[in-house]
């Protein structure tokens, strides 16, 4: 697969998304803010949102956080939300309403060295997805790909 693009959306050193798509992509919008960034990406069929979210586990910003994604949620097309959430899906605020937005979360297993499952990958009910997780050795988060 050869990338033909690359977008960056960064708030400070640290954290950020760093995104290389292909051709049949284009970039849509951004969010940026001090502790999450979402980049939105779209195809004919599908929408794909990148998330970066710094460790902020406050019940306000994930509503924060949630009400700007659901400003990028405005399309018919299938949609992936993806990234790292650096929270529990099962547990947060964030998973708990993604599930409530009709989303299923497909990473099962813990993607972090430490052994947590922070790295998220939520599908419209519509996508059949294969999910490929192997650990990395430049990275303490394992490498997730989403194949559709």
């Amino acid at each position: 697969m050869l990338f033909r693009s690359r977008h960056f959306n960064s708030s400070g050193p640290g954290g950020g998304l760093a995104v290389y798509y292909r051709s049949g992509y284009s970039h849509v919008g951004d969010v940026c803010k001090k502790s999450y960034q979402l980049s939105k990406f779209r195809s004919s069929d599908y929408d794909v949102i990148s998330v970066y979210r710094s460790k902020n586990e406050s019940r306000q910003g994930q509503i924060e956080f949630l009400i700007d994604l659901q400003k990028l949620l405005n399309s018919r097309n299938k949609i992936i939300i993806t990234g790292d959430f650096n929270t529990d899906p099962d547990g947060s605020v964030i998973g708990k309403e993604l599930r409530n937005w009709n989303f299923k979360q497909v990473i099962n297993y813990p993607t972090h060295i430490e052994g947590n499952r922070i790295d998220h990958c939520y599908i419209s009910d519509n996508i059949k997805v294969k999910i490929r997780q192997t650990p990395v050795y430049y990275s303490d988060h394992d490498k997730i790909e989403i194949c559709v």
